[in-house]
């Protein structure tokens, strides 16, 4: 293993220190310099985790699509590749959050491209692409993104991630 913080370990720490710092500054006012500085990382550290800032905001998000997208690619089927990367979630602490760290803005542009990730995955794992198979596609990454962002806003009453997503497919089926 190199020399360093083990991967996991470094995620956790960048991310609570964005968190912090959004928090403390407010997300505008807050840099990547700052973020790797107060992490106690280095820049190169920081870059292989995110591309740009708002991507602090998904750390989590991005794991399980990272974690869905390889288990599709193993040959895993699509509702227990689902299951798996989505159990262990934890809610960004910038949705309970949003008006303090200032990132209303940033969460919804961000979060439609991890939708649109979403989609991505789910289409490479369907081998139709046809104008039918596309919007299957999309309705069902869609429903997902939904199902999530219920889960998140449902404060400390909330239910598994995995029945906020497992209702929003079906509500798909009650057209």
């Amino acid at each position: 293993m190199p020399a360093g913080r083990p991967r996991a370990s470094s995620r956790e720490t960048i991310e609570e220190a964005a968190g912090e710092l959004f928090l403390e500054r407010g997300y505008a006012a807050t840099s990547l310099a700052d973020i790797a500085q107060r992490a106690g990382v280095g820049r190169a550290t920081l870059f292989g985790y995110v591309t740009a800032k708002s991507d602090l905001l998904w750390l989590e998000v991005d794991a399980a699509l990272d974690d869905l997208d390889q288990r599709l690619a193993a040959g895993t089927p699509f509702d227990e590749a689902l299951a798996a990367a989505v159990d262990g979630c934890r809610v960004p602490l910038a949705v309970g959050q949003v008006e303090a760290m200032g990132v209303a803005d940033e969460l919804a542009e961000s979060g439609m491209r991890r939708t649109r990730r979403l989609e991505r995955i789910i289409a490479g794992a369907d081998p139709a692409h046809d104008l039918a198979a596309r919007v299957r596609h999309r309705a069902l990454a869609a429903a997902i993104s939904v199902g999530w962002e219920a889960w998140a806003l449902a404060g400390v009453g909330r239910r598994s991630l995995r029945a906020y997503i497992g209702d929003a497919r079906a509500a798909l089926d009650h057209r």
